[in-house]
């Protein structure tokens, strides 16, 4: 059996999520449009193992920005505390053997599947047409 060829919406899922406390960090010009998109990449790509392996190579080839920018970008968004980035080396040849790069902030989307709706929320009605079957709204 072939493995199918992954493309970048395979890989990184339907949508990727970013907290809108990295969105204020756009506002304030703390970060820019570049930087977010990259940011968003990377916690896709982190979805499945907690961390994103990705080459810069990579990451530039899905971003439209070169491998240097990306680079500069995630050791700048390192600074800024939204990544760690832990490269292992080889200790006898020193050569990078693997890097992860890890997005430091929590996705509530997973975990919060299970949370149920507070009681004074609004909510859609539980069959398909304009009519809401809740007792509390009529």
């Amino acid at each position: 059996m072939t493995k199918a060829k992954q493309t970048p919406s395979t890989q990184f899922g339907r949508f990727l999520f970013l907290p809108a406390s990295v969105v204020d960090l756009l506002k304030a010009k703390k970060i820019n449009h570049a930087d977010l998109f990259l940011l968003a990449l990377v916690a896709g790509l982190s979805d499945k193992h907690g961390f994103c392996y990705a080459t810069n190579k990579f990451l530039a080839q899905n971003s439209g920005l070169q491998p240097g920018t990306v680079s500069n970008k995630l050791n700048r968004l390192a600074k800024l505390g939204l990544l760690r980035i832990i490269v292992d080396k080889d200790p006898e040849t020193n050569a990078i053997k693997q890097r992860r790069i890890y997005a430091l902030f929590d996705y509530p989307i997973h975990s919060a599947m299970d949370t149920p709706i507070h009681s004074t929320m609004d909510t859609p009605p539980r069959k398909s047409g304009d009519i809401n079957i809740d007792d509390n709204h009529n």
